[in-house]
């Protein structure tokens, strides 16, 4: 057995099952203190620049990866990538902001932390393990995909550390009577 094609199995592995357990490493704490708090649910200005700072990354990766259409008519397939890029990057943005508010977390700095920090390295490393695994298995471009990896488990692990003293620090915010 060739050491390489046991690293590769093991990237084949640890891509397989990352996107669930990266997620929920991350974002558990967060989930389980909305449940509980039940804190009323408001926007901030940090959250909207956050939205504009997480549809970057899909939509860079489009205008990267796809061909440059030679006429109107062979857009369609990147107009279509670029939508849903959108799309997926609203929704992500929508259900983790709404989380944020009902965990009570509502100091500026935290939301700024949770949105520009946790929230992309939770999205996004749910999907760079694959791009690792492809580059780890193509020869020329292994030593990206391990570098790939490494940073992965080293933002998740951050962002969950975070998460933890975030909730832990915050105090759940009493709904107001009307």
């Amino acid at each position: 057995m060739v050491w390489s094609d046991v690293l590769l199995g093991i990237a084949l592995i640890a891509g397989l099952a990352s996107p669930i357990l990266i997620g929920a490493y991350i974002l558990s704490p967060l989930d389980k203190a909305a449940k509980h708090r039940r804190s009323p649910f408001r926007y901030t200005m940090t959250d909207f620049f956050g939205l504009m700072f997480l549809v970057q990354l899909p939509m860079a990766a489009v205008n990267g990866f796809v061909p440059k259409p030679t006429s109107f008519d062979d857009n369609s397939g990147a107009i279509l990538l670029y939508v849903l890029a959108l799309l997926v990057s609203a929704v992500v943005w929508w259900t983790a902001v709404r989380t944020f508010g009902k965990a009570g977390i509502t100091r500026v700095k935290d939301r700024m932390w949770l949105v520009f920090f946790v929230l992309p390295a939770g999205y996004y490393n749910a999907f760079l393990p694959w791009v690792a695994c492809a580059m780890i298995a193509h020869r020329p471009t292994r030593l990206w995909g391990v570098l790939l990896a490494a940073e992965v488990v080293v933002t998740t692990i951050a962002a969950g550390i975070l998460v933890r003293r975030i909730v832990k620090k915050s105090q759940p915010v009493v709904a107001e009577l009307a």
